[in-house]
């Protein structure tokens, strides 16, 4: 159904890789220059070729996946037809993750299950990153594709708590100020982010492991709720 790595493939990991290449991108002629987002831009090009999920948060996401399917097939084992069974998975689905009506409103059934869930638990935290920009017009959100939506928006959850940070004169280092801007937007405590401790000396790690946690716990939350 849903790869690991389309679950957490987010754009924490380049947030230092942006910062460092700031100087060294290039906007298009016809678009306005923007360093910083061409930077994050050129960034995620270069670790989207590379990444490696997290040890930790891989194996934690696997077994998250096993209870997803034990909790759909418990619910929708009986149902006596394939196409009842579909309905009763996008039914669990909408359960754990739809939180206010509006995956119910955008996402409705398909027979493509990975592709019903993908408009559900990808764009569902698409929505809920959303929710956390201070300007939402930044990152209008297209359901018909939502896994690219949940990645601009999530880019741009990280350009606006950057620039806070670059503009604030009391951030002796813009990072130190940006992860602890992006952990409390996103509502991670000091024992969601335990698994990440050891990358605390490589910021590119530790930037990876901070979104991982992230959807980790998202995930988790939505399948205990299915």
């Amino acid at each position: 159904m849903i790869k690991a790595k389309a679950v957490l493939a987010f754009a924490f990991v380049v947030v230092l890789a942006a910062c460092q290449q700031s100087g060294n991108t290039r906007a298009p002629a016809a678009a306005k220059y923007d360093p910083l987002a061409e930077a994050l831009a050129a960034a995620e090009a270069d670790a989207a070729r590379d990444y490696q999920p997290t040890p930790f948060f891989k194996t934690k996401v696997k077994d998250l996946m096993v209870s997803m399917m034990d909790r759909m097939l418990t619910k929708c084992m009986d149902e006596p037809s394939e196409s009842e069974m579909t309905g009763c998975f996008h039914e669990r689905a909408l359960v754990g993750f739809d939180r206010d009506g509006t995956l119910r409103s955008h996402c409705k059934p398909q027979d493509d299950i990975g592709e019903d869930f993908k408009c559900i638990v990808l764009g569902g935290m698409g929505h809920d990153l959303r929710s956390k920009l201070a300007d939402k017009t930044v990152a209008p959100f297209d359901w018909a594709a939502p896994e690219e939506s949940a990645h601009l928006v999530s880019r741009q959850l990280i350009l606006e708590q950057l620039r806070n940070c670059l503009s604030s004169g009391s951030a002796s280092d813009p990072y130190d100020c940006f992860v602890g801007r992006i952990t409390t937007v996103l509502d991670l405590s000091s024992s969601d982010l335990d698994p990440c401790t050891e990358y605390k000396d490589d910021d590119t790690k530790f930037g990876r492991c901070v979104g991982e946690a992230y959807a980790f716990k998202y995930m988790s939350a939505g399948i205990a709720r299915m």
